[in-house]
């Protein structure tokens, strides 16, 4: 009564894995210990769900029972995590590889319910782009979560001045939301200030100063990008880059003068960024001037 149809096998990122064809499961003949076999070996690294039954019988024609109630027919539900391998910076993802299966063994998945796949719908650059979402409200707090390994360590010194940076948008939904969070040990979670995303509809630009949150670094760091379901929606990730020594962090105006009280008339101000800029992208099209009535000066 124990066959290849009493079992499901979910992957990380919400996708169903296949049973072999031909004698999926095998008896190890004492008719209580099963090998269960799969249609492919599985690399993708991340948290792996299955089910057994709950119309496996025993010789007296009784199906499962697996919570030892009164009320017969339950079935078994269990789990198993493959390990990522943590990768050295830079890590620059772009999700060109067109599949997770292809990306690098330092991502791995969760979800509880919905889907994650790399997909040629919603890219900011290039092809491809990393989507999580479910397209019904499930009106339960449920997540899908991508994470990111980074070794942060020099030998047993840590690495110093990392940024992390990434492109995401809201392209489905608008009740959603996603966040960001860091953490050397798998357990404890720091969300840094503005890893909150609510989401938009273009995409967002984000940069993070790693060293700020005052982390001991280890060899295996998680980064993890995750998406909160509670209504319908979908979050896509891309073009995500962990780095020592890189500038992510916009400039901003320092000073200007003239600045408060002043006899008029006025022809012009002044302005001065916080680092050098790229004088070809500052034009006039990039200032607006307002005077005191509410009128725009031109």
């Amino acid at each position: 009564t124990f066959a290849g149809t009493d079992v499901t096998v979910t992957g990380p990122a919400g996708n169903g894995v296949a049973l072999r064809a031909t004698d999926p499961v095998v008896d190890s003949g004492d008719h209580r210990t099963f090998t269960v076999f799969l249609a492919a070996a599985q690399a993708l690294a991340g948290h792996y769900t299955f089910t057994v039954g709950p119309d496996v019988r025993d010789v007296a024609g009784n199906v499962m029972n697996q919570n030892n109630d009164a009320l017969q027919g339950d079935r078994y539900t269990g789990s198993f995590d493959l390990n990522a391998q943590a990768a050295v910076p830079p890590v620059v993802e772009g999700f060109e590889a067109g599949t997770l299966g292809g990306l690098g063994a330092y991502w791995s998945f969760l979800q509880t319910i919905g889907t994650i796949e790399v997909s040629n719908a919603n890219p900011h650059t290039g092809q491809y782009a990393l989507q999580m979402g479910y397209g019904s409200s499930p009106y339960s707090s449920n997540y899908q979560e991508a994470i990111l390994h980074v070794d942060l360590l020099n030998g047993t010194t840590p690495l110093t001045g990392v940024t992390l940076d990434f492109w995401v948008k809201e392209y489905s939904g608008t009740s959603s939301s996603a966040s960001v969070s860091v953490s050397v040990n798998g357990t404890t979670w720091v969300t840094p200030a503005g890893g909150s995303i609510g989401g938009n509809s273009g995409y967002e630009h984000y940069a993070f100063n790693l060293d700020s949150l005052g982390l001991n670094y280890s060899d295996d760091v998680q980064i993890r990008f995750r998406h909160d379901q509670y209504y319908s929606g979908y979050f896509a990730w891309d073009d995500v880059r962990v780095a020592t020594g890189l500038d992510v962090f916009g400039p901003r105006v320092t000073a200007q003068s003239p600045t408060g009280n002043m006899d008029g008339p006025v022809s012009s101000f002044e302005v001065t960024f916080s680092e050098e800029i790229d004088a070809s992208t500052f034009a006039g099209t990039d200032v607006t001037v307002t005077g005191p009535a509410g009128n725009g000066v031109a």
